[in-house]
């Protein structure tokens, strides 16, 4: 069904599994998820009695056609159908074009697979220059098809010029339209010598139809999972759809590269099929699962191994410990809350542990404590001679790059400076973290940066706009304040008339209490008169659970877009999740 989908109606095979669930829904074929290609007597006593009637007898076949299912195949279910013959195309109604595109093909491909062959007459001809003074021998060939008898072509005209087109026709074929009457030594009259040089063409990339076909082929995968399969390739960009094939990007063909160089046995294409054999076995019972997993787990443990990343050799950090040699003044660590044990050793305790580690056990070094180390040595650039230039010189010089265009640890500080009046620092454990590193190192991560700047735009007040102009210059589009929807005023109105709160909930370490929540966003309305869609959206769904102390609920709801239930709203008991 996808291979057939892809190639005759444009489909992806996501789209046709989607498809395919919904006209299985409303009962107009029968169950989708299957490679079986058994047929149901009923089923195809009811094919032969439709094609009698419609085309005629000599269009049946003189014994039923059956069909032999590939090996593997899984045939829990009957092949792909029709659940009624009698509902052709024309007179279904109810479905999207897309839909009954899909179950026309359906239809059709069920009922030509009932009806007899068709008989078709192939004409080659064959056509020997001479010329006097000729090195070489050529010969020329045109061939077309006549149809004798249509058989199941009536039903699907388009299954010879689609197979050939599936097959991977090039455009070097020999199949012209019709040949005109000619005879054995007959000699055409030449109008015109045509040259066309040809170059060999690389292999042509997958469509989605050939490379559901490919992992049939190799039994990777099942039916039910080859349209995800293709999914997957394309939202995390491995793949990219043109012109109905399927490109990798270079961050695909990385990831291929990376694993199939590292973990060669686990990615090879006939993996799967042989762990499906080893399922197989377990089923048999002629293998338990038990030692089938631990047979597994040892080698993947090996293969694991195998792909880690060599250990940096310990003279990659000598010339870092000889930078680092060179601070006299460490940053002092900050001692963590009461109660809870600080994880981080400190920056020049963990110098020293690096380089006990480097004279003691240097098979366990790893690239991220070399970087941690590089990062350091910016860190304190101050206190060491022409730091930036003797790490480029061996070769941090794309770490030099980024750290210099980094924003400047002063606005970053700023940023905290905001969280701190409007007491986000404090009350929020992921602003805490932040500010905890960014005491310890003096620097955030881009990412981390990036969530930093919108928290202090949204908590931004009326002299805070030098800030937020600095802000643009790095992350824009966390400063861009959301255009003010039209109906917080309003909301704002109704928020204000709430007089009796809900005690506080606790979820897992969560607790939600709508009386803080509420005073945040009154105090963000006031600083910058908006609130993101995110709070908006929230605060909506606690008007709606708040409906009974606020007047006139139902007529303002409605002017302000907030949606009421027809059945009323949740009353006591209902509680507001926000994030």
């Amino acid at each position: 069904l996808q291979q057939a989908a892809s190639s005759v109606c444009g489909f992806s095979p996501h789209r046709t599994m989607g498809l395919a669930q919904k006209l299985y829904e409303v009962g107009l074929i029968t169950y989708m998820r299957t490679d079986s290609v058994n047929v149901s007597q009923t089923a195809r006593e009811a094919a032969a009695g439709f094609i009698a009637g419609r085309y005629g007898k000599e269009f049946l076949p003189e014994k039923p056609n059956f069909y032999k299912s590939k090996s593997g195949a899984q045939e829990a279910h009957e092949a792909i159908r029709p659940t009624d013959v009698l509902k052709t195309p024309g007179e279904v109604s109810g479905l999207d074009a897309a839909s009954a595109k899909l179950y026309d093909l359906v239809w059709r491909r069920f009922v030509a697979s009932q009806m007899a062959e068709a008989k078709l007459s192939l004409r080659t001809v064959s056509i020997v220059p001479v010329k006097a003074g000729m090195a070489h021998d050529y010969v020329f060939t045109a061939s077309a098809t006549a149809v004798l008898f249509e058989g199941f072509l009536k039903v699907m005209p388009t299954s010879v010029a689609k197979k050939k087109a599936d097959d991977g026709d090039d455009g070097e074929s020999d199949e012209v339209g019709s040949l005109p009457p000619l005879a054995e030594g007959d000699r055409p009259e030449v109008v015109r010598w045509l040259s066309d040089r040809k170059e060999t063409k690389p292999p042509p990339r997958f469509s989605e139809a050939a490379l559901v076909k490919a992992l049939e082929e190799n039994g990777v995968g099942r039916p039910s999972t080859y349209a995800q399969t293709i999914e997957v390739l394309v939202n995390r960009k491995y793949a990219v759809r043109e012109s109905r094939q399927l490109v990798p990007t270079k961050c695909g063909e990385d990831v291929n590269d990376w694993l199939v160089r590292r973990m060669p046995a686990l990615f090879d294409v006939g993996y799967t099929a042989l762990m499906e054999d080893e399922l197989d076995k377990v089923e048999a019972a002629s293998e338990t699962g038990k030692k089938m997993l631990s047979g597994f787990y040892a080698k993947f443990l090996g293969w694991l191994e195998g792909a880690k990343e060599p250990p940096p050799a310990p003279d990659e950090f000598d010339g870092l410990f000889g930078m680092l040699s060179e601070v006299t003044q460490w940053r002092q660590e900050e001692p963590a809350p009461e109660g809870k044990k600080n994880r981080y050793p400190g920056d020049e305790a963990f110098v020293e542990s690096v380089r006990r580690q480097v004279a003691e056990e240097s098979e366990k070094l790893s690239r991220r404590q070399l970087e941690t180390l590089a990062r350091m040595c910016l860190r304190y650039a101050g206190q060491i001679a022409d730091a930036e230039n003797r790490l480029s010189a061996a070769g941090w010089s794309e770490l030099v790059e980024s750290v210099r265009n980094a924003p400047p640890a002063e606005l970053m500080a700023d940023c905290f400076a905001v969280l701190e009046r409007a007491g986000v620092v404090g009350s929020n454990a992921f602003a805490d973290s932040l500010h905890a590193q960014f005491g310890r190192k003096g620097s955030l991560s881009e990412k981390q940066f990036a969530i930093l700047a919108r928290m202090a735009a949204e908590n931004a007040g009326e002299g805070d706009g030098g800030l937020l102009e600095q802000l643009k210059e790095y992350v824009p589009a966390a400063v861009q304040a959301p255009a003010p929807d039209p109906a917080l005023p309003e909301l704002m109105a109704m928020l204000g008339e709430i007089g009796q709160w809900r005690e506080p909930v606790k979820r897992g370490k969560r607790v939600f209490d709508d009386r803080e929540f509420a005073e945040s966003l009154k105090a963000q309305f006031a600083r910058r008169k908006t609130l993101t869609a995110r709070q908006v959206s929230a605060l909506k769904k606690m008007l709606l659970s708040y409906r009974e102390g606020i007047a006139d609920f139902a007529e303002r709801a409605a002017k302000a877009g907030i949606s009421v239930p027809s059945g009323g709203a949740k009353k006591k008991g209902g509680r507001t999740r926000r994030s």
